[in-house]
């Protein structure tokens, strides 16, 4: 049995966020896409939706502007999602000093996949009704 002995407001924060990231960690071992980070997904999908709407792939400040995502940290990411071979990033033909970064087909492949960790990652927080009730429950046993 685990006993809480903080009332620090960002310390709850903290827990909660674990505990989130915990949940969608196991969902996406479950889905077969273990290899990417919630955060990595996140930015995944933001550049997928930013070139949907777009027509074109986005710039990496584009990017940074849509998900909220720092320069620095964003570059880093960015990094390790062309590694993993989920995005291209290219030098955009507008303006030679900037990155374009694209889903790859690989990417999107991965993105199908979240769909379905994404399933269980809400089946997981909601009770058989869809209604909130199992995370109203499991915020309150943090707290």
């Amino acid at each position: 049995m685990r006993v809480e002995v903080t009332t620090d407001p960002l310390a709850i924060i903290h827990r909660l966020w674990q505990s989130a990231d915990n949940t969608a960690s196991n969902a996406f071992f479950a889905a077969g896409v273990g290899h990417i980070t919630p955060r990595q997904r996140t930015l995944l999908q933001a550049i997928s939706t930013l070139e949907a709407r777009l027509d074109r792939p986005p710039n990496q400040t584009e990017i940074e502007a849509a998900s909220g995502i720092d320069r620095s940290t964003l570059s880093e990411m960015v990094r390790r999602l062309v590694d993993k071979k989920l995005v291209r990033r290219t030098r955009s033909r507008a303006d030679n000093r900037m990155y374009q970064v694209a889903v790859s087909k690989d990417g999107l492949a991965v993105l199908a996949r979240l769909d379905t960790a994404d399933k269980t990652i809400l089946k997981e927080l909601a009770d058989p009704n869809g209604e909130p009730r199992k995370l109203i429950k499991r915020l309150a046993a943090m707290l």
